[in-house]
């Protein structure tokens, strides 16, 4: 006996759209889905903007045909306007949530952990970012410059370390710098 193949949604209908977004309609694939249940999931969303439920990308019903849509909107941690990717999250905001590293502010030298990829912003390993982020440790300082904390800069993934900071070999001798530097002045055993 055949097995009649329906949307993987409502598994009822047997009637499939192409999905702009991974081109889900082939004669191999398994998983299909009916305009009528994109549609739904489109309308559930306050933006009516859905994620396509197999590659999970934004999109929109617009005269009747299945878009791609980008969800812009104010990212709740950096507070920007960006394509919002997850959890009301801008990408890099997402990906300071998994790395959330120590930074020093460039006013009162003190460091506070942020949940936002600081690190990107700045042009070399000891130079302050470019970017501002509000500095909840100091007095008065407001928002502030950031530079990562030497001893964090090993935990940052090696796809995600900005090209102008030149070879991952020069990073890692200007940690051990810092670090073998940091034992001299407190009087620590040294670093060969």
């Amino acid at each position: 006996m055949d097995d009649i193949l329906t949307c993987a949604i409502c598994l009822d209908s047997n009637e499939f759209v192409e999905m702009p977004c991974c081109g889900l309609k082939s004669k191999e694939s398994t998983v299909q889905f009916c305009f009528e249940c994109v549609e739904t999931i489109c309308t559930m969303d306050r933006f009516k903007i859905g994620a396509c439920p197999r590659c999970r990308k934004f999109v929109a019903v617009e005269d009747k045909i299945i878009v791609l849509r980008e969800r812009k909107g104010q990212c709740v941690m950096c507070r920007q306007h960006h394509v919002i990717v997850a959890n009301g999250r801008c990408q890099k905001c997402l990906l300071g949530q998994s790395f959330a590293f120590r930074y020093e502010c460039n006013k009162c030298s003190k460091t506070q952990r942020i949940p936002h990829p600081m690190w990107l912003y700045q042009s070399s390993l000891t130079s302050f970012g470019s970017a501002s982020w509000a500095c909840h440790v100091g007095r008065g300082c407001e928002y502030t410059k950031w530079r990562i904390v030497p001893s964090d800069v090993a935990q940052i993934p090696s796809n995600h370390l900005p090209e102008s900071w030149g070879g991952q070999e020069e990073i890692y001798e200007t940690v051990r710098n810092f670090r073998r530097q940091q034992r001299e002045e407190q009087g620590c055993c040294r670093i060969p």
